[in-house]
């Protein structure tokens, strides 16, 4: 496809507008009347929830919106589609149907712990800080994911907007479509071939059609289709002969997100009601909208390679569903004009934060924001205007947000990589593709490439501590091996790590006994220390040690301190004084 980048800059921009205007009491644009959010458990749930009452304190999202998060139930995972389900019987309950039915309601789907991207996993995708904002601060990825959608309000009838938690979309949204019609109604957009595999792909009842509708008509870009089939997850043979290729270009019409009616909600709802609680994990994209379109067949109910775990009623309540949704009307709107980015890993949010300038442009993303720069001059005597604090020579594709530079003209930092919420030493070299959060670097500090370091409150013993991971960033933190001491960790293994950080403990249990999947996500690395600054530089030593061969150890004596893994990290979180500190840089201009 062409570059389409003047018209997402512009199409953003006038969503930017529409959003600014939800703030406003007398708006009579309309907007949201409810945003959902799913959590995967009662402790995300209330974390969710104060992040969202500091948001609306602040005035950082429309107060006129009725914001709820919603966990899931206790017991066996039921997926996204589980989730939804779940989600709309308890809203039914909250508000009574006269209510819920005349509402418009932004569903987020944003629980989980972020594994892939185990920075943000302490707050939530949703609240991942973004390069950009207003005079009120660094924008979260919810304030983006409702200035992205800020049109839809105004072209839908009440019902249920279905999304994601880290996607970020770009589209030129000018053209007839509504989401206004029975049934479901998704959004579908161009791709390449090779993402048929990993989405979900539209089949229209005359593609040509679709096609045609933007060929003839290039400043309309965006049309509605009829879907006869939804494939999800499919060979690339599979969509060839099923129809699924965009006439005449090497490309496909794959899935983002859907609107569905009430009455399809009122569906839904009684399926969950007839067979909760679940024991099977159902896709809200696989299992709903493969069950919909004049050519479905439950054929699909069969596959379960896609699922973690293929539980004995997979398969039986799959069918089930279909049943239920087969007869749904089902169409799409085309968005021929637009930019699909996912920011679900860490490869992903370093490129697009740093690399990816028709988002950066969009969003208008800054090298730097929210940064305090303080010089020796600005220690000895009172602070310098921000403006000219900031008159220097910016850092090159850099994300550095809501973070103090102590003497910035003696700092570097490396292209491609995210600094936030850290206070940086004078005469600190912060290497090239790293990720570094919630650090205080000491002074004159090497950081190497590719490091992935994050700093935590956690409590232990009702008093607060810190602790800081260490990894490169390619280290996956769900693979498992056998033996689990061969798993890769900092361009090493595990167990050549402990061999050159504790060569006087060769019995070092990483593990606890208990563990059946050893991976680096429950690995307790990590030390815990009385506070930030003794944690954030025995990580950096610990990643220079393992990274080059010539560094030596970390000095400090680690015997009697109690080790963390991430998981006990994020069980164990302070979040009380992981948000005031946030919030404390946050507010540094």
């Amino acid at each position: 496809m062409e570059d389409h980048r003047a018209s997402l800059l512009k199409a953003t921009d006038e969503k930017l507008q529409l959003y600014k205007q939800a703030f406003s009491a007398d708006s009579k644009v309309p907007f949201w009347d409810l945003v959902v959010l799913t959590a995967g458990n009662e402790e995300q749930k209330k974390s969710f929830q104060e992040q969202i009452e500091i948001k609306t304190k602040r005035k950082e999202i429309p107060t006129s919106v009725r914001y709820l998060v919603f966990c899931d139930p206790p017991g066996a995972k039921i997926g996204n589609g589980g989730a939804t389900m779940h989600v709309l019987q308890e809203l039914e309950q909250l508000l009574g149907w006269e209510k819920m039915k005349i509402a418009k309601v932004l569903l987020v789907h944003a629980g989980g712990y972020s594994q892939r991207l185990a920075s943000v996993s302490a707050v939530g995708k949703v609240f991942m800080t973004l390069p950009c904002g207003e005079s009120l601060g660094n924008y979260q990825m919810l304030d983006v994911l409702l200035i992205m959608y800020a049109d839809l309000p105004t072209r839908m009838s009440p019902g249920v907007f279905l999304v994601s938690s880290d996607v970020l979309f770009l589209y030129n949204g000018i053209g007839d479509w509504n989401m206004r019609e029975p049934g479901v109604t998704a959004i579908a957009h161009p791709a390449p071939l090779d993402l048929c595999t990993n989405h979900g792909v539209f089949v229209f009842k005359d593609v040509n059609e679709v096609w045609d509708k933007y060929n003839k008509d290039r400043s309309r870009p965006a049309c509605m289709g009829e879907v006869s089939r939804f494939l999800h997850k499919c060979s690339l043979e599979a969509v060839k002969k099923g129809g699924g290729l965009i006439p005449g270009q090497n490309q496909i019409y794959v899935d983002l997100a859907y609107w569905f009616d009430f009455d399809t909600v009122k569906k839904m709802i009684k399926f969950y009601s007839d067979h909760q609680p679940l024991d099977c994990e159902i896709d809200a994209y696989g299992d709903f909208l493969q069950a919909l379109g004049p050519e479905a067949t439950p054929e699909y109910c069969e596959r379960t390679g896609h699922v973690s775990v293929a539980t004995e009623t997979l398969v039986e309540t799959r069918k089930k569903l279909y049943q239920v949704l087969r007869d749904t009307p089902f169409r799409a709107v085309v968005l021929n004009e637009a930019q699909f980015n996912h920011v679900g890993t860490t490869k992903e949010y370093l490129h697009h934060l740093c690399y990816n300038h028709t988002l950066m442009e969009s969003l208008h993303f800054k090298t730097e924001t929210t940064v305090q720069s303080i010089s020796n001059t600005d220690q000895e005597s009172e602070k310098e205007p921000t403006e000219k604090r900031m008159k220097l020579e910016p850092f090159q594709n850099c994300a550095i947000m809501c973070s103090q530079l102590n003497n910035r003209e003696s700092i570097q930092i490396g292209p491609g990589s995210v600094v936030e919420y850290c206070v940086v030493g004078e005469g600190v070299k912060i290497g090239t593709n790293c990720v570094l959060s919630g650090l205080t670097i000491p002074a004159d500090s090497a950081v190497p490439d590719s490091s992935f370091l994050h700093t935590l409150p956690v409590s232990v013993d009702e008093k607060t501590c810190y602790t800081t991971f260490a990894f490169d960033i390619s280290d996956s933190m769900k693979t498992c091996t056998d033996p689990p001491l061969d798993l890769p960790f900092c361009t090493l293994t595990v167990g050549e790590a402990i061999k050159r950080l504790l060569p006087d403990d060769p019995d070092f249990v990483v593990w606890p006994n208990k563990t059946s999947k050893c991976s680096l996500w429950n690995a307790r690395l990590f030390p815990v220390f009385p506070n930030r600054e003794l944690s954030s530089q025995f990580a950096i030593e610990t990643i220079r040690c393992l990274k080059d061969t010539t560094q030596k150890p970390p000095q400090m004596d680690v015997k009697g301190l109690r080790m963390f893994s991430v998981l006990d990290m994020l069980q164990n979180k302070s979040l009380k004084t992981l948000l005031s500190y946030s919030n404390q840089l946050r507010e540094y201009s």
